[in-house]
């Protein structure tokens, strides 16, 4: 017999060759071109910080979610810091059927579902919390068990985290004092902050911060040393600190005007 000009007999003489090639053969002598294996996936949970008691969506990214029918996660968190209340999908994932069960405290289980295969990247879904920790708790956003097509799309899952702490403000209380014999040496002393767990200073000439660039990072006291250096004549050395924790850094405070002052050169 012959199929689309291909006999049974070739078919079985090489099936090896054939199968190596991605042709499969099947009974009565048809051939089967058999479908490319789909590229892994990268899922990707961020770090990120929140106020106490404060609503907010966690997003999942995704690479490429190129081919996907199913989608099936078991996500952990530390249920004293955080409370599930619900997952979204996105523009992505909205063709699909979305299932979860967030019975058990601390663990989300999603499955999602379609006939149509998933496209594109970027929010794969959102996971809703109430931060219900106190000030300085933290959680970990943990992949527990992570399949896409039940297997035949490798998923690589980045974990991610939350910590609840309220921002830091504007440091206060700021004050330069030359080291005793030295005309360039200096001990730089500021307020503490309550929220902050780091300092940030900054060094400029500029009275207006424009020139702002960043000195010493992640400061843990209340005091650094500045070297100094040579100054042309009549000019100055501008300082200015900021506070850091898991949210990021405060505000650089307000111009005479209102508007917020934007550090042209953070530290990284």
């Amino acid at each position: 017999m012959t199929v689309r000009g291909v006999t049974s007999g070739f078919a079985r003489d090489t099936a090896r060759p054939l199968a190596r090639a991605g042709l499969l053969p099947l009974v009565g002598g048809l051939l089967l071109l058999a479908a490319a294996p789909l590229e892994a996936a990268t899922l990707t949970l961020p770090a990120t910080g929140v106020a106490p008691g404060t609503a907010f969506s966690v997003p999942i990214t995704i690479d490429n979610a190129s081919g996907i029918l199913g989608t099936d996660l078991v996500i952990t968190y530390t249920a004293a810091t955080l409370q599930a209340t619900a997952v979204s999908k996105t523009a992505i994932t909205n063709p699909h059927t979305l299932t979860t069960n967030l019975s058990t405290p601390g663990v989300i289980r999603i499955s999602l579902f379609g006939t149509t295969p998933l496209s594109g990247s970027g929010e794969f879904l959102l996971l809703n919390f109430t931060a219900v920790g106190g000030e300085g708790s933290t959680s970990p956003l943990h992949f527990q068990s992570a399949q896409l097509n039940e297997g035949m799309i490798g998923a690589n899952p980045q974990d991610g985290g939350v910590c609840v702490r309220s921002l830091t403000t504007e440091t206060q209380g700021l004050t330069l004092s030359l080291v005793a014999g030295s005309v360039t040496d200096a001990i730089l002393s500021w307020s503490s902050d309550a929220f902050a767990d780091a300092y940030n200073v900054y060094r400029g000439t500029r009275a207006d911060l424009a020139d702002l660039a960043c000195l010493t990072p992640d400061v843990a006291g209340l005091s650094t040393g500045d070297g100094g250096g040579a100054l042309p004549p009549g000019s100055r050395f501008v300082y200015y600190v900021t506070g850091v924790n898991c949210r990021g850094e405060s505000t650089a405070g307000f111009a005479t005007g209102g508007a917020e002052r934007i550090l042209p050169f953070p530290c990284p």
